[in-house]
């Protein structure tokens, strides 16, 4: 209906974010820049925050490229392992690694630890791993996004 009234191209209003939509307004460039600044910092945590349709989940898509790493076992202390081993060949390699959580205010204080405990990752003078954490404001509202 709303494509032959107003001539789309594309279905408007749906449910998912789909970031060719991104509006890059003043707000989300600078959480842009500094989701970038996270990447190429060595400081391990970086937090954004928003209300419900700011456009986080939009932003981090323009944003993310996933991170694949195989492991056959269940043990944490055996990923913690092998995740170690991919971030030291990654670095070895000039890369960064980075997780990027979306929805985080949902988490849970034993994820949360377990977050703390891989931001422990790190060579003898740089993190290994940028945590990035995005959620609504009731996740530590250290860079918001406004409508």
């Amino acid at each position: 209906m709303y494509e032959r009234f107003f001539g789309l191209v594309d279905t408007p209003f749906r449910l998912t974010p789909d970031a060719r939509y991104l509006y890059l307004s003043a707000t989300h460039a600078d959480a842009l820049a500094h989701l970038r600044l996270g990447l190429a910092e060595t400081s391990g945590f970086v937090c954004i925050t928003g209300d419900v349709g700011a456009g986080k989940t939009t932003l981090l898509r323009t944003f993310i490229a996933e991170l694949g790493i195989l492991a056959n076992t269940r043990s944490r202390k055996k990923l913690v392992d092998a995740l170690n081993a991919h971030l030291l060949t990654q670095r070895s390699a000039g890369r960064s690694c980075m997780v990027v959580i979306d929805e985080a205010q949902a988490l849970g204080i034993e994820v949360l630890e377990q977050l703390r405990l891989l931001s422990n990752l790190e060579t003898a003078t740089e993190k290994l791993l940028r945590i990035v954490l995005v959620g609504q404001p009731q996740l530590y509202p250290a860079y918001r996004l406004s409508h």
